[in-house]
């Protein structure tokens, strides 16, 4: 269990990112649980929680803007 919170603490916004983007792709893979960890290391003062937070808002923002610009363009293609 400590190798995975040390994975979290220092590749903890990457995975965040990464996990966002994979799951508004529309892989069933909850976000929630990775979520739910980064505030808890942040509760800790591990990780900085406004980075982390940032991090998967503006993911998320960014898909939903723009996702559907990228949906259309592969169905086109198709």
């Amino acid at each position: 269990m400590n190798e995975a919170v040390q994975f979290l603490i220092h590749h903890g916004y990457t995975l965040l990112l990464v996990w966002v983007l994979v799951e508004q792709m529309g892989l069933p893979i909850p976000a929630v649980p990775l979520l739910l960890a980064a505030g808890g290391l942040a509760g800790s003062g591990r990780m900085d929680l406004a980075l982390a937070m940032g991090v998967a808002i503006a993911q998320f923002w960014q898909l939903t803007c723009f996702g559907i610009t990228l949906v259309a363009t592969a169905a086109a293609e198709c």
